[in-house]
């Protein structure tokens, strides 16, 4: 017999995120998002979670440069 396995599910409760953004970058975003089959919601959570948790930080002086997880410093 063929199906699903129904398990307990965790359901977090859920904002929404309403901040402005440049167009042109939102529209890339969400083509990529697409491409690789992630829904921009999980994309932008795992990004605040790793902000959040210092394992990707900005660079206050140039915030076109930024830390990886290795520790290396790169330049957008």
């Amino acid at each position: 017999m063929g199906g699903f396995i129904k398990r307990d599910v965790e359901r977090f409760e859920t904002t929404a995120l309403n901040q402005k953004v440049d167009k042109e970058l939102l529209n890339q975003f969400r083509d990529y998002c697409k491409i690789h089959g992630f829904p921009m919601n999980v994309v932008l959570e795992v990004f605040m979670l790793q902000y959040s948790n210092d394992r990707f930080v900005l660079n206050n002086d140039d915030i076109l440069k930024w830390k990886n997880v290795e520790g290396e410093v790169e330049t957008l």
